[in-house]
C-alpha cells in the first residue's frame, strides 16, 4: 500500500454482507429500511460501513461476499461493487447470510458444514483469480476469509477478527496451527477487542505472541456519527407514548444476545419503559414472557438509520445483554454499544468486548457481571443518574469512534507491507 493514497482498489472478503432484499423499484435497497451501518437490518453491515467509508475516502471497493439463499439485489453505493459467489447448490442451503448467522446455524445444523466449506473454496478461487489486481485486501473474520486472502492474494493484507472466528480457531482441531500460520505470513490483522487479542494469542508460541503485538492493532469498527444524532426525542416518545425513564435493547434475538434478561430488568424495575429493536428467533417467546409487563415492553422489530436515531434520542440508556454460551462463544464488540455512545447515551453491559477501549476515551460505560440482574439494575440506576454525554463531551468521543478516524487506524496496518 502507498501511504497516504486516496485511489486504492481494496478488495474485501466478508461471510456477511448486507442485500436490497426484493426490492421493486431496481434501487438495491429497501426504502427508509437499509442504513449506512444497516446494523439491525441484515448480517454484516458494519463491514457495509467499513466499505462505504472506503469509499468516501476515495478508494474503489470490491466485496467478495456469499449469494444470499433468496434472490436478493446487490446494494449500489458508489464506489462499492457488491460480487455475490454462487457456492452451493441448492441455492437453499446458501445459509450464510441469513439470520440467525453462521455461528448459530453451524451449532444446531452441523451438516451444513458442507456449504460453508465450499465457499471458503469458492472464496480462495474468487481471490485467487483476482491476484494482482486489488492494491490492498482487507478480510473481515479470520475463517473462511483470512484464510481464503492469505493462500490467494499477493496483495498487503488485513485480517479482522470479530469474535466467532477466534472462538472458532480455539476449538477446532488444527486451530492452533492455522493461527500460528496466519502470524507467520505477510499479514496484518486487526482485533476489535483486547481480550479478543489475548485469546488469539493463547493460541500461538511465546516467540509468535511477541510478533502478534508488532502486526496486529486493536481496534473495534467504526460507526457514521453523523447518521447517530439529531434524533426527534420529544416527537419519539410523544408518538409511541413513552413515559419515564426509557431503556433501549437493539440487535438480534438469539441465546447469546440473551434480551430475556433486559426484559427481567423491566420486570424489576417498574418505573423502567423497555423497548426492544431487532427480532430473531427468540422474539415470539420474549414476546409472550413480556405480555405481563404490558406496554412497559415494546417491540419495534428492525430499523434503519433514521429510526435508530430516534430511538437512541428517545431511550435514557442502552442496555447489552449478551453472554457466553456454553461452548465458550460471546459477542466480539457489539456496534450497538458504540453506535449508543456517539449519540450520547449511557451504556450497561454485560459483555466487556470493545468496550473498555471506549472506557478510556471517557465514555459513560457500566459493565456488570454476566448475568447477574441485581447488577444489571445497579447499573441501570447509575445510568440514570448518570445522564446523556452532551456538548463538546459528545463529539469528541463520536469523533473518536467514526469511520473518519478509525479507517486510517485500520489502513495504517498494512501501509508498510508491500
Amino acid at each position: 500500500m502507498r501511504g497516504g493514497s486516496s485511489d486504492l482498489a481494496i478488495g474485501v472478503l466478508t461471510t456477511s454482507y448486507p442485500s436490497g432484499l426484493l426490492t421493486q423499484d431496481g434501487s438495491g435497497r429497501t426504502p427508509g429500511r437499509l442504513s449506512e451501518g444497516a446494523g439491525l437490518t441484515s448480517a454484516g453491515g458494519f463491514v457495509r460501513g467499513f466499505c462505504l467509508a472506503c469509499a468516501r475516502a476515495g478508494h474503489r471497493v470490491e466485496v467478495l461476499c456469499p449469494e444470499p439463499a433468496d434472490p436478493a439485489l446487490p446494494l449500489r453505493d458508489p464506489g462499492v461493487r457488491v460480487a455475490p459467489l454462487a457456492y452451493f447448490r441448492p441455492r437453499g442451503l446458501q445459509f450464510l447470510s441469513s439470520a440467525p448467522g453462521a455461528p448459530e446455524a453451524l451449532t444446531s445444523r452441523p451438516w451444513l458444514w458442507a456449504p460453508a466449506l465450499a465457499f471458503s473454496a469458492r472464496l480462495t478461487a474468487a481471490c485467487l483469480s483476482r491476484r494482482g489486481g486489488y492494491g490492498v485486501v482487507v478480510s473481515h473474520w479470520l475463517l473462511p476469509c483470512g484464510l481464503a486472502a492469505a493462500l490467494a492474494s499477493n496483495a498487503p493484507h488485513l485480517a479482522i477478527a470479530h469474535g466467532s472466528d477466534v472462538h472458532l480457531l480455539e476449538r477446532m482441531a488444527g486451530g492452533a496451527r492455522i493461527a500460528r500460520w496466519l502470524v507467520r505470513q505477510r499479514v496484518s490483522l486487526a482485533f476489535v477487542s483486547g481480550s479478543l487479542r489475548r485469546r488469539f494469542a493463547a493460541l500461538l508460541t511465546r516467540d509468535l505472541q511477541r510478533r502478534l503485538l508488532d502486526i496486529s492493532v486493536v481496534q473495534p469498527m467504526g460507526v457514521c456519527a453523523g447518521e447517530l444524532v439529531g434524533g426527534d426525542r420529544v416527537g419519539t416518545r410523544a408518538r409511541m407514548g413513552l413515559q419515564g425513564p426509557v431503556a433501549l435493547w437493539m440487535g438480534r434475538m438469539t441465546p447469546l444476545k440473551r434480551a430475556a434478561l433486559a426484559v427481567d430488568l423491566a420486570r424489576v424495575m417498574p418505573e423502567l419503559t423497555l423497548v426492544l429493536a431487532g427480532g430473531g428467533p427468540e422474539e415470539e417467546r420474549l414476546r409472550r414472557s413480556s405480555r405481563p409487563l404490558g406496554t412497559r415492553v415494546r417491540f419495534v422489530g428492525w430499523v434503519g438509520s433514521a429510526e435508530r436515531a430516534d430511538l437512541l434520542a428517545a431511550a435514557d440508556l442502552l442496555v447489552i445483554t449478551s453472554t457466553v454460551l456454553p461452548d465458550g462463544r460471546g459477542d466480539g464488540a457489539p456496534v450497538v454499544a458504540r453506535e449508543a455512545l456517539a449519540a450520547g447515551l449511557p451504556v450497561v453491559s454485560t459483555t466487556p468486548g470493545g468496550l473498555a477501549e471506549a472506557r478510556r476515551l471517557g465514555a459513560p460505560v457500566e459493565l456488570v457481571e454476566d448475568g447477574d440482574l441485581g447488577a444489571l439494575v445497579t447499573g441501570a440506576r447509575w445510568a440514570l443518574h448518570r445522564g446523556r454525554l452532551g456538548g463538546g463531551s459528545r463529539e469528541r468521543l463520536a469523533r473518536e469512534l467514526d469511520w473518519q478516524v478509525v479507517l486510517p487506524r485500520l489502513l495504517a496496518q498494512v501501509s508498510g507491507q508491500g
